[in-house]
């Protein structure tokens, strides 16, 4: 009886994991897909991205982004389950960015906190 209750566990185990692995791929948007496409990073494998690169012990993490600095400049982007992360060393560019609400809004995770919360301080940008 614990066989069939762990093959069933696995029957949905494994599919929720795949499913978790190929939603972002999905609801990416074409638009944000090619403008990330052309920011330099590091190549990463299919689905998983450059997960695997940051792996090991979390001593390694600041060497590791150090390291991708110098190779691939001050704009650069790894790729993590399908979520684009972009990485920008330089100042004045980030403080452009910044600067700037046009390119600044929150989450979606904070939508859910708006009929609560109103537009406080939490939720404003």
């Amino acid at each position: 009886m614990l066989a069939v209750g762990m093959i069933l566990l696995c029957l949905i185990i494994i599919p929720l994991g795949l499913l978790y692995m190929i939603l972002p791929y999905k609801f990416t948007s074409r638009r944000a897909r090619k403008l990330t496409d052309k920011i330099p990073g590091p190549p990463g494998l299919p689905y998983l991205g450059n997960m695997l690169m940051f792996s090991g012990p979390h001593e390694d993490t600041i060497p590791i982004v150090m390291r991708l600095c110098d190779e691939y400049g001050t704009i650069w982007k790894i790729r993590n389950l399908g979520v684009d992360l972009v990485f920008m060393t330089n100042e004045e560019d980030i403080e452009q960015l910044l600067s700037n609400a046009k390119y600044i809004s929150k989450s979606v995770v904070y939508h859910s906190l708006i009929p609560w919360l109103n537009d406080g301080l939490l939720l404003s940008t």
